[in-house]
């Protein structure tokens, strides 16, 4: 079937949404962590302003952990694996592309949000150390 670069970008945002990928960024982005850190993308307040293929399909190593434990990493990367043209923060994808794979939503986010919990106990419990900061590296 053939789908557009928006539509990939769309399907993968609904689906990191409804995982509770926002859950794990929060924390993450509270500490002092931020996936999008240096991005000329990036605008204060207001957040990406060129939402694009690659940086939809990146993981951090949190969400990259909770997908792994509730056995969806596999089905995530060959989701990805399919869209032509994701370099490092750029997108060469075409407008239109053959694709084969979906992703099924997956509505889990009671789990992230317990680990959520979890890094935010982490982070008030080893304040001076930056503890989030370091695991996000």
């Amino acid at each position: 079937m053939t789908t557009s670069r928006q539509m990939v970008i769309e399907q993968g945002l609904d689906y990191l949404r409804d995982v509770g990928s926002d859950q794990l960024c929060n924390i993450c982005i509270a500490n002092g962590g931020s996936c999008c850190k240096g991005c000329r993308n990036l605008s204060f307040k207001s957040g990406c302003r060129a939402r694009n293929t690659s940086c939809t399909a990146w993981l951090c190593g949190f969400l990259r952990y909770f997908l792994y434990e509730v056995d969806l990493l596999e089905e995530w990367n060959s989701f990805w694996k399919q869209v032509p043209g994701q370099d490092y923060r750029e997108d060469y994808t075409p407008d239109y592309f053959e694709f084969q794979k979906i992703l099924v939503k997956r509505d889990l986010r009671f789990l992230s949000y317990e680990l959520a919990e979890d890094l935010k106990i982490l982070s008030e419990n080893y304040p001076e150390q930056g503890y989030m900061f370091v695991l996000t590296i």
